[in-house]
């Protein structure tokens, strides 16, 4: 209602009605205009640190470290690196290395160069006890490089050509380069004959360092195409883990490989041949002893003869009795009768080690013992074995 008094207009209270004052309207219209920007300013603030946070290399490191340095197995990392494996292994082979190596240690890395264009990274094997770790594992920020360690990665990250909203462009991974020092090596010495396996894979002849006869080879009959034993020595160096090394013969019977110190190397045996042995021990047997009595005048040369090549040098020697040394006795018998290392050339050559006691008595004096130790060899006249040579080792 309005009335009016004395020349002006005058408002009048109405009963029951309230009025909010401008000033708190304006002041909290104010206040929730503020409220939003610090909201929007602070959210804009944390993701332009976050972005800021995510820009830097660290990052890129502990990503790497966790996917392929984490565990045991470095295969990936491996793979990721390109690393090249010799022939005789595998990158199986390389990570049980790096497993073997790292032992009881801890994997950790460092910064070694960060700039604008590019961050670089090392990757170590490092003893817990030499270095105070963080509870996610990975390394602290300050310099590491004097602490005893293994390298066994260097991770380089490139500057990202995308830069994100806030114009960071932060760095992406560009390669890895692994460090793996092999310290196994093989040195084999076997017949030319035969196949060696590094690891289950053929060794091949491009390994091959050095040949040599084998002293048998003298001992074969001349004029005839007997092939000799040449032995041959293959090497090679390059393995992360001790090689199993296996060696098979021409019948794929495996040989025996024995490690000597003298040479630094293993060499094979010669397989024997069980048919052999059972075929020829008797007769071998026979004529050498039937040798060994004669030489002493105990039986004739007649009984030599059937176990002897007529024609060879070591029968000529005997029918010209030009070794022929007797010792006084009335009696004798044989001890220590050995046998055995039938070793064939070809299906008509052979040799055998022989040997035994001619133990020779003779009343009212002591026992003469004429020991025989000899290689002997045989060759094929008609269908019969005869023995050609000897060689006394």
């Amino acid at each position: 209602m309005i009335e009016r008094q004395k020349g002006r207009v005058r408002r009048r209270k109405v009963k029951g009605r309230r009025y909010f004052p401008f000033f708190w309207v304006i002041y909290t219209v104010l206040i929730a205009v503020f409220a939003v920007a610090l909201s929007y300013g602070l959210g804009w603030l944390n993701r332009f640190l976050v972005a800021f946070e995510n820009s830097q290399p660290i990052h890129r490191a502990e990503a790497i470290f966790r996917e392929y340095f984490s565990g045991s197995d470095y295969v990936a990392a491996l793979e990721k690196s390109n690393f090249k494996v010799g022939e005789y292994e595998t990158l199986a082979s390389v990570s049980r290395y790096l497993t073997e190596l790292k032992g009881e240690r801890e994997v950790s890395y460092y910064s070694i160069s960060t700039s604008e264009t590019e961050a670089k990274y090392n990757f170590v094997f490092i003893d817990p006890a030499d270095l105070e770790r963080d509870e996610t594992n990975t390394a602290p920020e300050n310099d590491i490089q004097g602490v005893p360690s293994t390298k066994i990665a260097t991770v380089r990250f490139v500057r990202s050509d995308v830069a994100d909203e806030f114009g960071f462009f932060g760095y992406e991974f560009a390669d890895m380069e692994m460090f793996a020092t092999p310290t196994h090596s093989f040195k084999v010495t076997l017949p030319a004959s035969s196949k060696l396996y590094c690891n289950g894979k053929e060794v091949s002849a491009e390994k091959k360092t050095a040949e040599e006869p084998h002293p048998f080879n003298q001992f074969l009959p001349k004029g005839l195409d007997v092939e000799g034993v040449t032995m041959v020595t293959y090497e090679a160096s390059g393995l992360f883990l001790e090689p199993e090394m296996r060696a098979v013969d021409r019948d794929l019977i495996p040989h025996v490989l024995t490690f000597l110190e003298d040479e630094g190397g293993y060499r094979s045996n010669l397989n024997y041949s069980a048919d052999l042995k059972d075929a020829y021990s008797k007769r071998i047997m026979e004529g050498m002893q039937a040798y060994a009595c004669h030489m002493q005048n105990d039986v004739r040369l007649a009984v030599v003869k059937p176990y002897f090549d007529l024609q060879s040098e070591f029968y000529i020697g005997i029918l010209e009795n030009l070794s022929q040394f007797v010792w006084d006795h009335d009696s004798y018998e044989f001890q220590n009768q050995y046998i055995d290392e039938f070793y064939r050339f070809d299906d008509n050559t052979f040799c055998c080690h022989v040997s035994f006691d001619h133990v020779l008595k003779l009343r009212g004096r002591e026992d003469y013992i004429d020991r025989l130790d000899m290689i002997i060899f045989a060759r094929k006249i008609g269908n019969e074995f005869y023995i050609y040579d000897r060689w006394v080792q």
